[in-house]
C-alpha cells in the first residue's frame, strides 16, 4: 500500500475516533445535568410549605329549632276570682307561680290560710318576677305572705325562694310542691315550698313557719326526689328525700325546732 493512501486511512480513523469521544462526552454532560438537575429539584420540594387545609365549613344560618312545648294543663284547686286577688297584689309583669300535678292538670302557688289565729285568713302565695332568664341573672321566686284587713292587703313578708321555678315531680305522690299545712305537730300550718334553678341540679325544699311576727326556715332538704309522711294528728312528719340515681334516703325529723338529719 502506497503512503499516500495509508496516510489517509489514518486521518479518517483519527476524525472517526474524535466524532465518537465528542458524541460519547456530550451524551454523559447531558444526562450529568439531568442527575444534577433532579438532585437540586429535591430540596426545593422538602422545603416547600404544605398545603394549608381547606377552612371550616361556615355555621348554620338557619334559627336553632325551639324545644318541644310542655302540654296543655288546667288550671285547678283555685277559682279565678281567687287567683285573681292574688293577682292583683302584684306589681306589673309578677305572675303567681304554677306548676304540673300531672299530664293534664296544675295547681296555681296560692293559698288562703290563717297563719297566726286572728280570724282573718293571710294569702300566702309565690310568684316570679317576670324578668327573663340570662346567664348572668336568674329571676329567683319570691313568696308572699299578705294579710286582707277589709279593702287595703298588707304585706307582712317576702323573701326570696331558692329556685326561679317551682320544682315537681308528678311521681312523687308524697311530695309537697307547695303546700300549708302542720308538720310540726303544734296545730299551727306552716309553709311548704319545693324550687328549683335546673331539674339535673335538683331541688330545694324549704319548710317555713309564722309566728305571728316573722317567718322562720324550719327546714331545707336538697334532692331530686320528696317525700312528706304523716304519724297522725298532733304528731311532727317525717320528711325523706333522694338524689336521682342514688339508692340513699336520708330522712329527717322534727327536733322541736327544724327538721334534722336522722343519723
Amino acid at each position: 500500500m502506497n503512503k499516500p493512501k495509508l496516510l489517509g486511512i489514518c486521518v479518517v480513523a483519527v476524525l472517526i475516533s474524535i466524532a465518537v469521544f465528542f458524541a460519547v462526552s456530550h451524551r454523559a454532560s447531558t444526562q450529568s445535568g439531568a442527575v444534577d438537575s433532579d438532585r437540586q429539584s429535591d430540596p426545593d420540594q422538602e422545603k416547600a410549605p404544605p398545603t394549608p387545609p381547606p377552612p371550616p365549613p361556615p355555621p348554620p344560618t338557619g334559627t336553632i329549632a325551639s324545644p318541644i312545648p310542655e302540654p296543655k294543663r288546667t288550671l285547678v284547686g283555685v277559682t279565678n276570682e281567687e287567683l285573681s286577688r292574688a293577682q292583683q297584689l302584684l306589681t306589673s309583669g309578677e305572675r303567681i307561680a304554677t306548676y304540673a300535678i300531672g299530664n293534664s292538670h296544675e295547681r296555681a302557688a296560692v293559698r288562703y290560710a290563717d297563719l297566726d289565729d286572728d280570724g282573718t285568713p293571710d294569702v300566702i302565695f309565690v310568684h316570679t318576677s317576670g324578668d327573663a332568664a340570662t346567664t348572668e341573672h336568674i329571676p329567683f321566686l319570691k313568696l308572699d305572705v299578705v294579710t286582707h284587713n277589709g279593702d287595703s292587703p298588707t304585706k307582712r313578708f317576702s323573701i326570696q325562694l331558692a329556685g326561679s321555678y317551682v320544682y315537681t315531680n308528678i311521681y312523687d305522690q308524697a311530695g309537697a310542691s307547695f303546700d300549708v299545712r302542720d308538720i310540726t305537730g303544734d296545730g299551727h300550718p306552716e309553709i311548704i315550698v319545693t324550687s328549683a334553678v335546673g331539674a339535673s341540679l335538683g331541688a330545694t325544699l324549704q319548710a317555713l313557719s309564722f309566728n305571728g311576727e316573722s317567718l322562720t326556715q324550719i327546714a331545707r332538704i336538697e334532692g331530686h326526689h320528696f317525700e312528706i309522711i304523716g304519724k297522725g294528728a298532733g304528731k311532727p312528719v317525717m320528711i325523706r328525700s333522694r338524689w336521682k340515681d342514688e339508692p340513699t334516703v336520708e330522712t329527717f325529723l322534727w327536733n322541736g325546732k327544724q327538721f334534722q338529719a336522722d343519723k
